[in-house]
């Protein structure tokens, strides 16, 4: 399996784990962006987006959500107060 194919599933892993996290009735979106430069090599950027925390982003996908589930987490505690 090569590097795209390997990113490819990760990020189907991550768009399903996405929609399990916010439910399938809300807008949410997924992106993956990779940028090159000649001298510092790869900058990989996982962004995540829901209509109720907006966008939050890491440098893995696990990064990306734990940022995201902290945010759910904050807007549960606030609507409960």
């Amino acid at each position: 399996m090569d590097e795209l194919e390997i990113a490819l599933r990760k990020f189907k892993a991550a768009n399903k784990k996405l929609t399990d996290t916010v439910g399938s009735g809300k807008y949410h979106s997924i992106n993956l962006e990779v940028t090159s430069y000649p001298l510092e090599g790869a900058k990989v950027e996982c962004r995540l987006y829901t209509t109720d925390c907006s966008w939050h982003y890491g440098n893995t996908w696990e990064k990306a959500f734990e940022s995201l589930k902290a945010e759910m987490m904050k807007k549960e505690k606030e609507r409960k107060s």
